[in-house]
């Protein structure tokens, strides 16, 4: 059981991992996952039974303890162990000793787990991102086989967390205008709005100028993708549009002339769009770095992320290591350090193929849309 698997079994069905669940995490030293679990067990107001924990191997629970006890971990844990329970309070005399928003990374951690310790996903990463991306199709076929593929169903999850992002590639592509302006000259609606026809001067049911709404960010995309579409805004009450027609020109400009198509894959890594690269990179610092390249290709992206003249791929991905995260205080709930923890830097794995996930991601956001159209 990993980190996905649990979070989306927490967000659907409010399962929460028991004693033997949470010790076959602990001996293996993935802190981030037991903190996940912490506030599982505070939001639905329970505590950890540390001892039911420490019983199925108590010296090897012992010997992680230093690395495993945060203060997330120990208060919301119930310790009746005696040598447990003074590490416990070691560790929460050390946090109020703190300033309040020291990050968990400055622990002091022991020289034998201090790369598990740096890195505490690495072993749920094994277990999760070593498989291909998947496909529309495959998603299909897999979940007729009752196969769940829980890293998908947790990038559908955090799919919206990339709004933010999109507004900051339509800025900086100066492409967005006043919904006053759509007001006027917008001639055919496609929303599930109620809205007064009278608001909207142009509006004869042509194809001259479509403005579209919706509130996901798989309806951006889909939006994207379609060269009927002129005008996209969120909801229609909203104070500017995306210029869809000009966002799509210039992420174009930005892509091979021989491969315009690749844009869609463009805009799906620049906006973060279902993959966990929200501290690599921002959508400014890529189009930065994005400028001597134009061919959208793995290769490329990671040239693009970490240029190094004369250096091959292949050691630029070997030479990488994800970033420990820094919070500022700790995340308060279950979604907020899934998020922070599991979509600020892509595995090595992931890295090195980020187009192919990207691509993945982009059907899945059309399939949605196909999907929620037909109803």
């Amino acid at each position: 059981m990993d980190a996905y698997q649990i979070f989306i079994r927490y967000q659907i069905n409010h399962a929460i991992p028991t004693a033997s669940d949470i010790h076959q995490l602990f001996i293996r030293g993935e802190v981030r996952t037991i903190e996940l679990i912490a506030l599982m067990y505070q939001q639905t107001g329970n505590k950890i039974q540390m001892e039911d924990v420490y019983k199925q191997d108590r010296e090897e629970c012992r010997a992680m303890a230093e690395i495993v006890l945060t203060p997330i971990v120990v208060r919301n844990s119930v310790f009746r162990d005696h040598g447990v329970t003074s590490n416990a309070q070691t560790v929460l005399a050390a946090s109020t000793a703190t300033r309040p928003n020291t990050p968990v990374e400055e622990r002091k951690t022991s020289p034998n787990n201090s790369v598990r310790a740096a890195n505490p996903n690495l072993l749920s990463d094994v277990q999760t991102e070593e498989q291909n991306p998947t496909s529309n199709m495959e998603v299909h076929l897999s979940q007729s086989k009752t196969i769940r593929n829980f890293v998908i169903e947790c990038d559908e999850y955090f799919m919206n967390k990339s709004k933010s992002r999109i507004l900051t590639m339509t800025k900086a592509l100066q492409c967005r205008k006043n919904m006053s302006w759509v007001r006027a000259v917008a001639s055919k609606l496609e929303t599930g709005e109620n809205y007064e026809p009278w608001a909207y001067e142009a509006l004869t049911d042509s194809h001259r100028h479509i403005h579209r709404t919706g509130s996901e960010v798989s309806d951006f995309v889909r939006a994207l993708a379609d060269p009927s579409v002129k005008t996209f805004s969120w909801h229609l009450n909203d104070k500017e549009a995306v210029l869809i027609q000009k966002c799509r020109e210039a992420l174009q400009q930005r892509c091979s002339k021989n491969k315009p198509e690749q844009y869609l894959p463009l805009a799906m890594v620049v906006c973060s769009i279902g993959l966990p690269t929200f501290q690599l990179y921002t959508p400014c610092s890529f189009f930065e770095k994005w400028r001597p390249f134009k061919d959208v290709t793995n290769d490329n992206i990671v040239k693009a992320l970490f240029r190094r003249p004369g250096t091959t791929v292949s050691k630029l991905l070997d030479e990488y290591s994800p970033a420990d995260v820094v919070v500022d205080g700790e995340p308060g709930t279950v979604e907020l350090l899934m998020f922070k923890y599991w979509y600020s830097h892509p595995t090595k794995v992931m890295l090195g193929r980020l187009v192919e996930y990207a691509n993945a991601n982009l059907e899945r956001c059309l399939g949605i849309n196909d999907k929620l159209g037909k109803k």
